[in-house]
């Protein structure tokens, strides 16, 4: 009898039930693991040699080592993404101190609603995909990444001449996402954090103070 089937795959693998939240379910988000979507639902699939009896399912523990490769769209990777830093970094964890906390807020408390300005919706994009390539060890990320923050540059150039009390917040905020995307592209992962310039966004703040 077939049967279709839900869940996303890592899920799946996993044998455990899935929440299907979309883009990401919060299962692989807990588990830090990488989630690989959700089935087509129209798809349908017929019961194996096991399941249908014909075949005497091996004993003993399953390998857990799964050879598995998904190439994302630049569209649908940037969503993933955005999703995996805004669940992952935006929001402080409970378990850090309090006085990372208040710096969080601080720099993000200003965010405003989206839809983003040009400039701050690359900005964040940008360290999005960077961390998500870093994080989930998917190096297509990291190539989108380096494209967005180069028209994130161009981007820059023609923001600081108009510069506004209306656009100053998010103008701000997005060369502070800028700095932080230079630190997760440039420091060596097991390098003492320390305090290093930032190049493009230090650039950009010159600018805007002269």
């Amino acid at each position: 009898m077939p049967f279709p089937g839900g869940g996303c795959q890592t899920c799946r693998d996993r044998r455990i039930k899935c929440d299907k939240a979309q883009p990401i379910c919060q299962r692989c988000i807990k588990s830090r693991r990488t989630c690989y979507g959700m089935r087509d639902q129209q798809v349908w699939h017929t019961e194996n040699s096991y399941a249908s009896r014909l075949k005497k399912r091996p004993r003993g523990p399953r390998s857990m080592k799964m050879n598995l490769h998904v190439s994302y769209k630049p569209a649908d990777m940037k969503t993933y993404a955005m999703a995996y830093y805004m669940h992952n970094y935006v929001q402080a964890p409970n378990n850090v101190p309090d006085i990372f906390k208040d710096v969080t807020r601080g720099c993000l408390a200003v965010l405003p609603p989206r839809p983003w300005c040009p400039f701050l919706e690359l900005a964040v994009s940008s360290l999005a995909l960077a961390m998500f390539s870093r994080t989930q060890n998917y190096p297509s990320a990291a190539l989108v990444a380096s494209v967005t923050y180069h028209r994130l540059l161009k981007v820059a150039q023609s923001a600081i001449h108009y510069l506004t009390p209306k656009n100053c917040d998010s103008c701000l905020l997005a060369v502070f996402f800028m700095g932080r995307y230079e630190d997760s592209v440039y420091r060596p992962v097991t390098e003492t954090p320390l305090y290093t310039p930032h190049p493009a966004s230090y650039i950009t703040m010159e600018r805007w103070r002269s």
